[in-house]
């Protein structure tokens, strides 16, 4: 297994947890196992009691956004039951819940922000918490967290603690959940290609080797992941480690490793050739998927209903499997963590601190994780849950790579993954081999960084 991060720590639910204010610590290989005895006491699954007079807590509206799948379907079901629970303790109190697309949630934090109406509790990433933080969009939190109670802080994953705790003294959101890519299998092409769906693919040649039979058969391995920056790294991590990822700020040099890059785009081009030129995340790859014409698509816990969907309408059948890597000893995939972050503006930043805590207690994150099949930052709620689903999910993460480390460090410049989009344009195109586009990518990228 390739060496994820700087401490090796094995965790386990019946262990006390201390803060880390330093390194963040490795997640587990395997789920933690369900604790015999209560972790938390009685007393903690509540949120604690906001520490001001009843009057100020009457006819205050809480503006709060979140993910849209946060906000919709089964995900905004749940969330509404929180907020509902939430107001029906605090009388006078409103939360007025607003979903967000990724992409539009970031944009609203920064506009919002300068616009001065940032909400009061809001959902990110962490890739972007160096740029909310750059701009002050951020509250620090330590001092709130390290006055909840030690059973409270004790739920939480250590390292996902770690990632929103940047340097002594300084926590910027509450981990909320966790999030993951994997291989999801269309098991009607494989056995239509006479592919025995138990039989392991643990290395690129192996998964080259399925996709050229499939192709034979006349259906389409895999989508382009040349397309977009993410589905090249869900890719490209199956061969390099964090080290060999990111930028190191520090001495303002890209981190990439030309050596591994190369191994990638090869790989790649020689997939190309068993698939289609459709992206992995585009709608007409999901469509080749659903229709039985695709073999593989990459994605994480989010396509799940759409693919269970059509399982339960006998139109596909399917399963998910790690990411094979060049070696069999590493996997593909791309991870991130989503926090829970303030407005350092807020008039109501006590009751907004109040409900994110309580959502984010053991009793609510077990519901999630059993709705959702997600894994969150609470270990008490992780060691309740069985979820085939949560476990691939979690599995994943152990090897993937983070979107845009390191987090809280330095906002990454704007057209750094463009620089990468255009030279894998090139290389497919044939206006690079892929060492001269390595060579050109490590140049470009630094002269990037340095002048951002």
């Amino acid at each position: 297994m390739k060496k994820r991060f700087h401490v090796l720590l094995s965790i386990t639910i019946l262990a006390a947890f201390v803060l880390a204010s330093c390194a963040p610590q490795p997640l587990p290989t395997e789920l933690p196992v369900a604790a015999t005895k209560a972790v938390v006491p009685a007393a903690a699954t509540e949120a604690p009691a906001a520490e001001v007079p009843a009057a100020e807590t009457k006819n205050v509206t809480l503006e709060f956004w979140t993910f849209s799948d946060y906000a919709s379907d089964v995900g905004g079901d749940l969330m509404k039951t929180f907020i509902s629970e939430f107001e029906e303790a605090h009388p006078g109190v409103k939360i007025n819940m607003t979903g967000k697309g990724g992409d539009e949630l970031n944009t609203g934090i920064v506009t919002s922000k300068a616009s001065n109406t940032l909400p009061d509790v809001y959902m990110g990433t962490t890739s972007q918490g160096a740029l909310f933080t750059k701009i002050n969009a951020m509250k620090n939190v330590h001092d709130n967290w390290m006055a909840m109670p030690e059973t409270y802080r004790s739920q939480f994953n250590e390292e996902m603690i770690g990632e929103v705790t940047p340097e002594e003294n300084a926590m910027y959101a509450i981990p909320f959940t966790g999030y993951s890519t994997f291989l999801y299998r269309n098991l009607t092409v494989l056995k239509a290609a006479g592919i025995d769906p138990n039989e392991k693919v643990e290395t690129w040649d192996a998964w080259l080797a399925q996709m050229k039979t499939i192709n034979e058969a006349g259906y389409k391995g895999m989508g382009s992941f040349y397309n977009d920056w993410w589905d090249f790294t869900n890719i490209y991590s199956g061969a390099a480690t964090p080290e060999e990822w990111g930028i190191d700020f520090a001495n303002q040099k890209t981190m990439i490793n030309p050596d591994k890059y190369i191994q990638t785009v090869k790989f790649l081009e020689a997939a190309k050739a068993y698939g289609t030129e459709n992206g992995d995340q585009d709608q007409a790859t999901t469509d080749l998927f659903l229709s039985n014409k695709l073999a593989f698509i990459v994605t994480g816990p989010w396509m799940d209903p759409t693919f269970k969907a059509a399982k339960e309408s006998n139109s596909l059948d399917y399963d998910y499997v790690l990411i094979p890597g060049a070696t069999p000893d590493n996997k593909g995939g791309v991870r991130g963590t989503e926090f829970i972050g303030f407005s350092p503006d807020s008039p109501n930043f006590d009751l907004a601190w109040e409900f994110a805590t309580y959502i984010c207690d053991e009793p609510q994150l077990t519901r999630w994780g059993q709705a959702l099949g997600r894994f969150n930052s609470n270990n008490a709620a992780i060691a309740k849950v069985e979820n085939s689903l949560l476990q691939i999910t979690y599995e994943a993460a152990v090897s993937s790579l983070f979107e845009r480390p390191p987090h809280f460090v330095d906002a990454y410049p704007g057209n750094y993954y463009q620089v990468l989009q255009d030279n894998l344009a090139q290389i497919t195109a044939g206006e690079f081999t892929p060492e001269e586009g390595a060579e050109d990518l490590i140049k470009q990228l630094n002269d990037t960084i340095v002048n951002q």
